[in-house]
């Protein structure tokens, strides 16, 4: 628990990948500029980019010392980019939380940091979370809240709410202790893989066994944009000629979405979780065909 006298001494890590974002990285960066709380680091992690934007990040890393950035010479998929920035983060500074921030994303409002910090210094949580709201250039799109989740009192609850809920994955946004961040990210059911549900699992390791608090002065502004499977560096699969039906993803994202972690956990519990997938998914696929 934070001491509520010393929260202003608390050191925020601030973790960001990055590739390709020339035309919103700045933005992320003011935004952690304005934060009331100033005792932070930002990291980035640039996966190879190309339109500019590394120019960019050394400029504001020459100017503010509180940042750093990694400059990887090979582009990697998506969640291999985060895997690597997350390590070379945790090893380059001491710190007491944890915030995974995107490049294109941003904090919504100066007291994003000052009021996680006075939230995890009033309970005994080792995470926190409130909103998380989709952007584009065309204005604000839905919004997510962790309140319903937060709420759920056991361990079995959250699992069953995890997997019907695939926007859990967003509890990658939240505000962390260095000491669960960095367990999490450790574990073998929810470390970063090349698998594209590695947020998902993330965020089903760290709070399966821990609630989350919550408060909605936490709003997230998450960036909303189009990452096709043809890209070369934010997939794990090039584009193909052949294409499946669509309707054929209601079976494969189950197994695709538990990928490499079937051979993690024990066999009932990946049974029993491919199960609660798929129902998800025929209860979205009657959704919208409504």
């Amino acid at each position: 628990m934070v001491n509520l006298l010393n929260v202003g001494n608390q050191h925020v890590l601030i973790i960001s990948p990055v590739r390709n974002e020339v035309s919103r990285v700045y933005e992320m960066y003011v935004s952690l500029r304005n934060q009331s709380h100033t005792n932070w680091t930002l990291c980035f992690g640039d996966n190879a980019s190309e339109d500019g934007t590394s120019e960019l990040i050394n400029k504001i890393v020459r100017e503010d010392p509180r940042c750093k950035v990694n400059a990887f010479s090979s582009p990697v998929p998506i969640h291999d980019n985060f895997k690597r920035t997350i390590e070379w983060a945790l090893r380059s500074c001491s710190h007491d939380f944890v915030q995974f921030l995107a490049a294109d994303d941003k904090l919504g409002g100066e007291l994003y940091f000052e009021s996680a910090l006075k939230l995890m210094s009033e309970s005994s949580a080792l995470m926190a979370c409130g909103l998380v709201r989709g952007f584009s250039e065309y204005g604000e799109l839905e919004t997510v809240d962790f309140h319903q989740f937060a709420a759920l009192s056991s361990g079995p609850e959250r699992e069953r709410f995890a997997a019907n809920n695939y926007w859990v994955c967003n509890l990658l946004f939240g505000f962390y202790s260095s000491c669960h961040f960095e367990e999490t990210v450790s574990k073998s059911i929810s470390c970063f893989t090349s698998n594209l549900s590695s947020d998902w699992w993330f965020a089903y390791g760290a709070s399966i066994d821990t609630p989350p608090a919550y408060s909605n002065s936490l709003l997230y502004l998450k960036y909303l944009k189009s990452i096709p499977y043809s890209s070369a560096h934010y997939s794990i699969r090039e584009s193909s000629a052949f294409k499946l039906p669509s309707w054929v993803h209601v079976f494969t994202f189950p197994w695709k979405q538990l990928g490499d972690r079937i051979f993690r956990q024990p066999l009932c519990k990946s049974i029993r979780l491919v199960a609660m997938f798929q129902f998800r998914e025929f209860k979205d696929l009657v959704y919208f065909r409504r």
